[in-house]
């Protein structure tokens, strides 16, 4: 398994996401991302998990894409907002599932994936 976060798959080359899968990972867990206070996920839905993980899920791995909902209160992040969409990418690039977008969007999301 590995473990990246959202700006590691931005970097030209995906060399995270290659590296773990070279290294064997078969599922790759990256945190996505929360939006500014003040964000109308409405009017500006740019942002969401897809757009960091969609480029990087290749590399014949799971790619896992995961982000809470709702407002963060305490610490250096107060004020963001997280926007859910999570997303599950199969080893093929295929989108398996997605949550829902938005600040109130909460979801759990199950699905059997195999190990190979």
């Amino acid at each position: 398994m590995g473990l990246m976060i959202c700006s590691m798959a931005l970097l030209r080359g995906n060399p995270f996401t290659r590296t773990l899968a070279l290294m064997g990972a078969r599922t790759i867990l990256s945190r996505a991302h929360g939006r500014a206070g003040g964000h109308d996920n409405v009017r500006e839905r740019t942002a969401d998990c897809g757009s960091t993980i969609l480029p990087v899920a290749r590399e014949s791995a799971w790619h896992r894409g995961v982000s809470n909902v709702g407002p963060i209160t305490p610490g250096p992040w107060q004020g963001r907002k997280c926007i859910g969409n999570s997303l599950l990418i199969g080893p093929d690039g295929s989108e398996v599932a997605r949550g829902p977008y938005g600040e109130k969007a909460e979801a759990l999301l199950l699905r059997e994936v195999s190990a190979s």
